[in-house]
């Protein structure tokens, strides 16, 4: 008899639907967990001014970008529906220009030109550029031709925020994410039942998602559920750092023993959300007793193994430094 082939281990735990259905770029594959980089805002800084030798005379280098960046040439013709704002008000913090790249299977990103800023009671715009895409829906060949405009001439080049999106074969109902101790945490159903929880501030560090991402894409016949993390490239240590608790729990089959159990025991089998509250109200050791008994009748948490965890760190660091060498002459 033939010996089949062994699944690789990448593999294990997923169909080929979750593999391919879910728009993912670069992303990294392990066992039950498959991780990906799902937004990216990159920021450009240059000098107020250039020189340009053929012509002999100093040119604004916001200006000059800006030109690139809505050009018509062929280079660019048929690759991107081009939108340029009108020039927006002062506020601080805010980018004078906004130039949009719609794509013809209806994605699209943006790139932010100049930022607002006050000098000694003087307005300013600072020679600042904001891109921001996401590389699982705008593939490399689109957002490296703006990154070739942008990164020649820039005098820095950092990644100021990215998602991590961490995707687990698991029904979005098995799962409930837990709110972080000092942070918020909000939770929203849609029309058809489908939830979506929030603990931390949107946008900032260690923000986390989780959602269904099958039901978000509208596929009815997959099981995806994503959790995603927001991250400070300044801040991040490591995934097992930000890593959020998640309740894995199935449906609860009461046993004769139940009533001998602790009556919070019973409170957080029969309803998971009062985890944290319990966790908080007692000392390790009783958490540590208590939370054998709560295992024992399905209610577990997910977490990464220490494999996971070092894997993706580096995949991470490698995701980073590709986003900001992209375009960057080699003597930068």
């Amino acid at each position: 008899m033939k010996q089949q082939p062994k699944t690789p281990n990448s593999n294990r735990g997923f169909n080929a639907q979750f593999l391919c259905m879910i728009p993912r770029n670069d992303a990294l594959e392990l066992d039950g967990v498959v991780a990906s980089i799902d937004n990216v805002r990159i920021k450009y800084t240059y000098s107020k001014s250039g020189y340009d030798y053929e012509q002999r005379d100093r040119f604004d280098t916001l200006t000059r970008l800006l030109t690139a960046l809505t050009s018509e040439s062929l280079w660019l013709e048929g690759l991107f529906d081009i939108q340029c704002s009108r020039e927006a008000g002062f506020k601080i913090g805010n980018y004078m220009r906004t130039v949009s790249y719609e794509l013809p299977d209806g994605n699209s990103f943006a790139v932010l030109v100049g930022r607002y800023s006050y000098n000694a009671s003087v307005k300013l715009v600072e020679p600042e550029i904001i891109m921001d895409f996401n590389p699982n829906k705008i593939p490399p060949e689109i957002w490296q031709r703006i990154t070739w405009l942008l990164a020649p001439t820039a005098c820095k080049i950092s990644v100021q925020r990215f998602d991590l999106a961490i995707d687990l074969p698991v029904s979005r109902q098995q799962l409930q994410l837990q709110q972080r101790p000092g942070s918020g945490f909000q939770q929203f159903i849609s029309k058809d039942g489908a939830v979506t929880e929030y603990t931390g501030e949107r946008s900032h560090h260690a923000a986390v998602k989780l959602y269904d991402k099958a039901a978000d894409l509208g596929l009815d016949d997959l099981v995806c559920t994503r959790c995603e993390i927001t991250i400070d490239p300044a801040k991040f240590k490591g995934v097992a750092q930000l890593f959020p608790t998640i309740l894995s729990h199935a449906p609860v089959e009461l046993s004769m023993d139940f009533d001998a159990l602790p009556y919070e025991v019973k409170s957080v089998i029969l309803c998971p959300q009062l985890a944290p509250v319990l966790k908080a109200s007692v000392g390790r050791n009783t958490w540590a007793k208590y939370r054998k008994m709560i295992e024992s009748y399905g209610q577990t948490y997910f977490t990464l193994t220490d494999d996971q965890n070092t894997r993706i760190d580096r995949y991470v660091r490698d995701q980073l430094a590709r986003f900001i060498s992209v375009g960057t002459p080699q003597y930068m």
